[in-house]
């Protein structure tokens, strides 16, 4: 009888380690990677491009300030509403 629980443990043990391999682990490393694999590709699209030369990195950088100003507007927002609600 015990030997079957360590066996059923074993299993479930490896199913949850190969279910957040595939469902977590896989996909991080396949998005970690691809900036390293695809640099130069990366490097003419956004830097070098001769047909809409720096219009990629505007626009990159465009975004990137729309992004840091809401994240900044919600904080701000979450303060204001979060600090007196947490007094009442």
């Amino acid at each position: 009888m015990q030997n079957i629980w360590k066996i059923l443990r074993i299993t479930i043990l490896a199913s949850t380690f190969l279910t957040f391999t595939i469902l977590v682990l896989f996909p991080t490393i396949f998005l970690a990677s691809f900036p390293l694999i695809y640099i130069d590709d990366i490097r003419y699209e956004v830097f070098e491009n001769p047909l809409i030369g720096s219009e990629n990195l505007r626009l990159i950088i465009e975004v990137l300030t729309f992004s840091f100003k809401l994240s900044a507007s919600t904080v701000l927002v979450d303060i204001l509403l979060g600090i007196p609600l947490a007094f009442i």
